[in-house]
């Protein structure tokens, strides 16, 4: 969102996973672009057969003022 809370369309945010061989991101390029509503996604599946455990799935972005937002889920 911007500073007015308004959603920020068009905004590439990048994806990352940790750790990275627990899970497979769809696309590989791992970013998506934001939508009208300011909202990107990426899927997600188990890395392998037998990938297990907790980890961690950040999402990054950079506003046209060269500010940075992360969020870590």
């Amino acid at each position: 969102v911007d500073a007015a809370k308004k959603p920020i369309s068009n905004t590439v945010v990048t994806f990352t996973a940790n750790p990275a061989t627990l899970v497979a991101i769809t696309p590989a390029a791992a970013t998506a672009l934001t939508d009208a509503n300011g909202v990107a996604s990426v899927l997600l599946a188990p890395a392998s057969a037998s990938a297990a455990g907790a980890g961690t799935l950040t999402a990054t972005a950079q506003n046209s003022q060269g500010q940075t937002a992360t969020a870590v889920i």
